[in-house]
């Protein structure tokens, strides 16, 4: 070991040892202040890609204050990122005991039925809370949310309707204009679904999957010069996305044989 190492180690050690005073301090105080502070940091560590150590501080600020919610958020999406959906699942539930009505954790575990392809209770979550979450600022994510549930479940109708009235209320949000154009291109209505992306991709031209979804409304109205066009920004902006790619080389194909 250098002298340099051992002088920034030395220096190091009263940091670690007050960090790890204070992790004491706060694990064996209960309170929401603790709480809070102990959530904070399992945020901290899910961040860096450290999901162990982000479950024992959500543990932590849940044994401080169990009816605190985010300990139970952190706690369910550390297990979720370690790839235990169980576990997951059985954070949010606790959580939701103490808080039935917590719109973040009932949209978590819809989240969570959604990946496990359970659309029908994803559906049932997510219409709780898009009932509960009126004037609630992410009203229109929940909104989407419901409708892409409905419409893995084939009720393509059902999800445009619910997909209509949420533009009604926030005309002008990016997510809702791809979901509507999305399940525009499902009813085969390409030039009302190629309407929302062109929108959508003028409100945010950094957007891969506005200009990926462009492509294909393009595409099927057989516009292959400008479908190409936009696969190829949609790349550009999401370099490493696989399928982009992929349907970038099939465009190309596709006008190729038929020019």
């Amino acid at each position: 070991m250098t002298i340099r190492h051992s002088i920034g180690e030395v220096a190091a050690a009263p940091v670690r040892l007050f960090r790890q005073i204070f992790l004491a301090y706060l694990r064996g105080h209960r309170s929401r202040e603790s709480a809070t502070a102990l959530s904070r940091i399992a945020w901290q560590e899910i961040a860096a890609n450290r999901y162990t150590g982000a479950a024992r501080y959500a543990e932590s600020a849940i044994a401080a204050d169990d009816t605190w919610t985010e300990g139970h958020r952190m706690l369910g999406l550390a297990h979720l990122r370690k790839g235990d959906s169980a576990r997951a699942r059985a954070a949010y539930e606790r959580g939701l005991q103490q808080a039935p009505d917590d719109v973040q954790l009932l949209t978590y575990v819809g989240d969570l039925e959604a990946e496990l392809k359970r659309y029908t209770e994803a559906e049932a979550r997510y219409r709780r809370v898009v009932g509960m979450a009126e004037g609630h600022a992410e009203l229109p994510e929940f909104r989407i949310k419901l409708a892409m549930a409905v419409l893995q479940q084939g009720r393509i109708e059902e999800a445009a309707g619910i997909l209509d009235e949420a533009r009604g209320l926030a005309p002008e949000h990016v997510r809702l204009l791809l979901a509507h154009g999305e399940v525009r291109l499902r009813q085969g209505r390409y030039e009302e679904a190629l309407a929302d992306f062109q929108e959508a991709t003028g409100r945010d031209p950094s957007s891969p999957r506005g200009y990926l979804d462009l492509a294909y409304a393009l595409a099927d109205l057989g516009r292959l010069d400008a479908a190409v066009a936009a696969a190829t920004r949609s790349a550009e902006l999401e370099p490493g996305n696989r399928d982009t790619k992929q349907f970038l080389a099939q465009l190309e194909r596709r006008r190729a044989s038929a020019g």
